[in-house]
């Protein structure tokens, strides 16, 4: 028979404190026992196993929500491989009260187009602070912001201050755009640090994407740059 939790008014002062809904079922139960527990615990690492549907995003965030408001973690990634995912896990992280700045990282909907499509070392020349508009310029791009107004600039310059990312695999995974975003310099800070990884089975092949061997064309312009130099 499926079990299902009747949540207290205002379960604040609980497990469930942050959970969406008013009801929980069993599945969902055995997923927030489980992450409450670990989450508190000494164990380095967690994977959970459950069928489409289940509402793993609303137990994982409520978790989350719930350790950093009891001061267990210092900030939180959500990494996941589709738009579709972080939609979904903003959505969960946006639906409780909370006092947690939650940045999510785009890369479409706002960043420059050429930008969107890097992966590699092209990045790597965007330190302190250094507007992107310069870089579109090396490269040979137009740009229709000015200087210091490029998505990409203003949306890394909240990187620091967040307390929850949401970001795609490439965020986390990507050494290159990792450091260019300065997740790198975040995460040698003081302070526990919560990595969730949404869909793990897709992993393998988006790990052969970043890590195979690869020029571009973005690549050669550069070269050609340093060439005409």
């Amino acid at each position: 028979m499926l079990k299902v939790l009747q949540l207290p008014k205002k379960p604040t002062d609980d497990k469930y404190g942050y959970f969406p809904h008013r009801n929980a079922r069993e599945e969902q139960i055995k997923l927030i026992e489980t992450i409450y527990e670990f989450l508190r615990s000494d164990s380095k690492g967690l994977i959970l196993s459950a069928d489409p549907g289940i509402g793993k995003e609303a137990c994982m965030t409520s978790q989350c929500l719930k350790a950093m408001s009891d001061g267990l973690y210092d900030r939180a990634f959500f990494v996941v491989p589709t738009g579709s995912g972080k939609i979904n896990t903003m959505k969960e992280l946006e639906s409780v009260k909370h006092d947690m700045k939650i940045l999510d990282i785009k890369s479409k909907d706002i960043l420059c187009q050429w930008i969107k499509d890097s992966e590699d070392e092209r990045i790597s020349p965007m330190k302190g602070e250094k507007c992107g508009f310069d870089l579109c310029k090396s490269f040979r791009q137009d740009c229709p912001y000015n200087d210091g107004n490029c998505p990409y600039y203003l949306q890394k310059k909240e990187v620091p201050d967040s307390d929850i990312i949401v970001c795609d695999y490439n965020y986390i995974f990507s050494p290159f755009v990792r450091k260019a975003y300065g997740i790198d310099d975040l995460l040698k800070k003081s302070g526990r640090t919560l990595l969730f990884v949404n869909e793990c089975h897709k992993l393998p092949e988006r790990m052969e994407t970043i890590y195979s061997k690869s020029i571009s064309s973005a690549t050669i312009g550069r070269a050609i740059n340093e060439l005409d130099e």
